[in-house]
């Protein structure tokens, strides 16, 4: 069964799936649920094409806004996201179940205005 409040992309390369990305659509806005590159294939740009990937998907539904959650000792992904216009916007304490790590929460209010959609 199709869920349509959900997208979902992989990037592959090399015959094989190295990450993949998803978000829920909720009304005008989107909630990215989750964004992971195999440790092999990180620092290559793939987070980027994801997380522009998915924008670009927001974008074409006419998505004004998006947020996530990221684990504050994910220093990585919050500077991607720093640089693809996403703003601290909270903290969830003990958000995450493994360890009780907090999560930072960020959002972009003005995905329109960020995002070139291509082709």
């Amino acid at each position: 069964e199709e869920n349509k409040c959900a997208r979902y992309f992989t990037v592959r390369t090399e015959g094989k799936v190295v990450g993949y990305g998803g978000m829920w659509l909720i009304l005008d806005e989107a909630h990215i649920t989750n964004i992971a590159v195999h440790p092999d294939y990180r620092n290559r740009g793939f987070g980027r094409l994801i997380m522009q990937t998915l924008m670009e998907e927001a974008c074409r539904l006419s998505i004004e806004r998006m947020t996530l959650e990221v684990r504050v000792s994910n220093y990585p992904a919050i500077h991607l996201y720093d640089s693809m216009g996403f703003e601290r916007g909270g903290i969830r304490k003990g958000y995450y179940s493994n360890n009780r790590e907090d999560a930072l929460i960020m959002w972009n209010f003005h995905i329109q205005g960020e995002v070139r959609i291509s082709g």
